[in-house]
């Protein structure tokens, strides 16, 4: 369900490009890339190294032979040596495909101290901005009910301003639907990569069924759910009016002894689907709290977790 808010929550206002990720915060991300860590079908050689091992210029390492390898890669100098087959694995250079895809659904636009869809942007920016300055493809594309907004290297060249304005000008609209929007974007992209779905979920169908669509034809996925505090620990005392943030229906409330907590154990649940969802689909999954800075959460959290370096 789409989360509701109270009626008086105002829609943010896009910040203008130059101010949507701090000039020092860019030159930090100029010398960083990400990491991919299978190589994907179509990639072709280009800037980057994959950890991926395959066939390529840099020797890697030597491992066992296994029936079914190549035997065209042994190494013969280490066979006449030690009397086993060993195989010559090498690091790949690869042109990654990167794509970012935005929930701009109604209900990004809400929070309590910043909106989600702020935190979205600046994200967004974040990865397509390394992707571009690496030489990797890059799309980006916008959804709600499906897919919106779209800008790609696939349809012309990208300056790293390019980028910047588009996540700087996404704005918050309509219900979302994961499945009806994954389902368009897997069957209108033709190179599989590297997923970056950035939303907070709410969702009127299936995360996995909508899942399934992206991995079922070869796309690798990270989620990154962003969380508004107020979600996780809801401040509701007296009548309230609720506003569904998608649809704009009302609820009246009358918050009694054991309500709040109600609440709070039902958001619990709902972040508790969407992470064993990821997880059938062996998707990585990520929470983003709005009142931690993205800067800090791309630096220091991601980077631990080796999706960038």
């Amino acid at each position: 369900m789409p989360a509701e808010t109270p009626v008086s929550t105002p829609s943010p206002v896009p910040a203008p490009a130059t101010d949507l990720l701090p000039k020092s915060f860019l030159n930090r991300l100029a010398r960083m890339s990400i990491v991919a860590t299978k190589l994907y079908p179509g990639s072709r050689m280009g800037q980057r190294i994959s950890k991926a091992k395959g066939a390529g210029m840099e020797f890697s390492e030597h491992k066992p032979y296994s029936p079914g390898d190549d035997f065209r890669a042994i190494d013969w100098n280490v066979y006449a040596r030690t009397d086993h087959f060993h195989l010559k694995t090498f690091e790949t250079e690869e042109n990654l495909y990167v794509y970012v895809i935005v929930d701009v659904s109604a209900s990004m636009g809400i929070g309590s101290s910043s909106p989600k869809l702020l935190h979205a942007r600046q994200l967004a920016a974040a990865f397509s901005y390394v992707a571009l300055v690496h030489g990797d493809n890059l799309g980006i594309h916008a959804m709600n009910d499906g897919l919106r907004d779209s800008l790609s290297t696939s349809s012309r060249r990208l300056r790293p301003s390019d980028v910047l304005e588009f996540c700087a000008g996404l704005r918050p609209a309509g219900r979302t639907d994961l499945l009806h929007a994954l389902q368009a974007f897997s069957i209108h992209t033709g190179r599989p990569g590297m997923v970056f779905l950035i939303s907070d979920f709410f969702s009127e169908t299936d995360l996995a069924s909508a899942l399934r669509y992206l991995v079922y034809n070869g796309f690798g996925v990270l989620a990154f759910h962003l969380i508004d505090p107020a979600e996780e620990n809801p401040q509701l005392s007296g009548e309230l009016d609720l506003e569904d943030s998608e649809t704009g229906e009302l609820l009246p409330l009358t918050v009694r002894s054991g309500t709040v907590e109600q609440v709070r154990q039902s958001f619990a649940r709902h972040c508790h689907e969407v992470h064993r969802a990821l997880a059938i689909y062996e998707a990585r999954y990520f929470r983003l709290r709005t009142d931690r800075p993205v800067e800090k959460f791309v630096l220091e959290d991601l980077r631990q977790a080796g999706v960038v370096e």
